[in-house]
């Protein structure tokens, strides 16, 4: 491998960190510099498709993967990519097969095997999903998304405590992981501790204001306990991320 070779790899790999932390922006700079490096490299094209995924910007997502295909049509990270383009849509049996394509063509590939979990996970095949979640904490035991994705199938699975170790185990690794501050909050909610599910509720909308279901929650155990003026502006505040939202608008009303 050449110098170039090199450095575009070592840019493909600095950016996957950052997508581990949720880094998002950083990953995609990385990926672009690897890009701007060589065109044709076709890990960097299916990265930057990765990123912008998970950015939820499908259509330049979509362009990155086909140009990566098209110039490696065994890229795993392309088929990744793809995946999470169809996944996003619900179309979870197509998503499946990509996730699939990624496994084969690098059984290493620990990613894969979390986003094929998702996929199982969102068909209700939780005992499933738990076996690929597992698989892919052996290949990459430092993912927090992994652990998060294995709370919710544990706690489908009514095993809270072992869930609960997960979210932990998340935010070990990830102390602004979102989702498993989310998580967390919904077991807190299913063994009725409203206090702590609160929290965690307002620890994952603190962590990313942006998290409109998290602001919902909190808003809704206000409501429940009485606390009606903070409530209103909370309900305030999804209204501003979803204006449309019908039930944040009865919610609030109620209030």
């Amino acid at each position: 491998m050449d110098l170039g070779s090199q450095n575009v790899e070592t840019l493909c790999l600095q950016g996957i960190a950052l997508l581990d932390i949720e880094r998002f922006q950083g990953a995609l700079e990385k990926f672009d510099q690897a890009i701007q490096l060589d065109a044709n490299y076709s890990k960097a094209l299916g990265c930057k498709a990765w990123v912008l995924a998970w950015m939820t910007k499908r259509e330049l997502a979509t362009e990155c993967y086909e140009k990566a295909l098209e110039i490696d049509p065994k890229n795993p990270i392309a088929y990744l990519s793809k995946g999470m383009i169809m996944y996003e849509q619900s179309h979870f049996d197509e998503a499946a097969e990509c996730f699939d394509i990624s496994i084969k063509l690098d059984p290493k590939f620990s990613y894969g095997y979390n986003a094929k979990a998702c996929c199982l996970f969102s068909q209700n095949k939780h005992e499933e999903a738990l076996e690929y979640e597992e698989e892919a904490i052996k290949i990459n035991p430092n993912f927090s998304a992994t652990y998060v994705n294995k709370g919710r199938s544990l706690m489908e699975l009514r095993h809270h405590d072992r869930a609960m170790e997960c979210f932990d185990r998340a935010l070990q690794l990830l102390p602004t992981n979102s989702q498993a501050f989310f998580q967390k909050g919904r077991l807190m909610d299913r063994l009725d501790k409203q206090s702590e599910a609160l929290e965690n509720y307002q620890k994952a909308a603190g962590n990313n204001p942006e998290f409109e279901l998290a602001h919902y929650q909190t808003a809704f155990i206000l409501q429940m306990r009485g606390q009606y003026c903070d409530c209103i502006k909370v309900y305030d505040r999804c209204l501003q991320l979803s204006p449309f939202d019908t039930i944040t608008h009865y919610q609030q009303g109620q209030s």
